[in-house]
């Protein structure tokens, strides 16, 4: 009968167990270091990645368009040096990855600039003190009209039917509206705790 050996007591177990736990302990430090010392450059960070992945995953196709609310959030908090680079970064990336969607960029670039200069107007009307019912007002004033704008720039340069446009752009009103009045003002909030 072979003699059997603890496979915790190996080398190759232990040099395992300890460079996965170097890596965690790596991971975790350096996320509490930029979350205190670059907690705006962290979260954009974030957010460049979840505009990037809503993009090249063609989670916009079915309506999943985070660019927007985040666009408007930025813009409106922060302005629109922070906002509009967060965007156009991330849509050149996918465009230099996926060149056939340079359509759709150039559509939905110029429908977040769009989004971006009404925020920052709408800014100027309320203010940075919202109340909830105000945060949705001045977000549907911002955002929808800019979707409006999309849907006629696809219409005009992108080769879909229009029906499908409509449906596509009917899905971002659904979409965008959900995540306006279920977490958007809690987002909002904690973006102006970061100003």
């Amino acid at each position: 009968m072979p003699h059997k050996r603890n496979l915790l007591l190996q080398r190759e177990t232990l040099m395992i167990v300890g460079v996965v736990s170097a890596l965690l302990l790596a991971a975790i430090s350096s996320f509490l270091f930029l979350w205190g010392n670059f907690r705006i450059g962290f979260v954009w960070i974030i957010s460049f990645m979840l505009i990037f992945a809503s993009r090249y995953f063609y989670l916009w196709k079915v309506g999943v368009e985070c660019f927007y609310l985040l666009t408007f959030m930025f813009s409106y908090i922060f302005g629109l040096w922070v906002a509009l680079p967060l965007v156009y970064i991330s849509f050149a990336l996918v465009a230099k990855i996926l060149p056939h969607e340079l359509n759709s960029v150039l559509s939905h670039g110029t429908a977040i600039t769009f989004v971006a200069f009404a925020s920052r107007i709408l800014l100027n009307s309320y203010g940075l003190s919202l109340a909830p019912a105000e945060f949705v007002l001045v977000a549907l004033v911002a955002i929808f009209p800019g979707i409006a704008f999309d849907f006629l720039l696809a219409w005009k340069i992108a080769p879909v039917s229009l029906f499908k446009n409509f449906m596509n752009h009917a899905m971002d009103y659904i979409v965008n509206y959900f995540m306006i009045t279920s977490f958007g003002f809690a987002l909002f909030t904690f973006f102006l705790t970061m100003a």
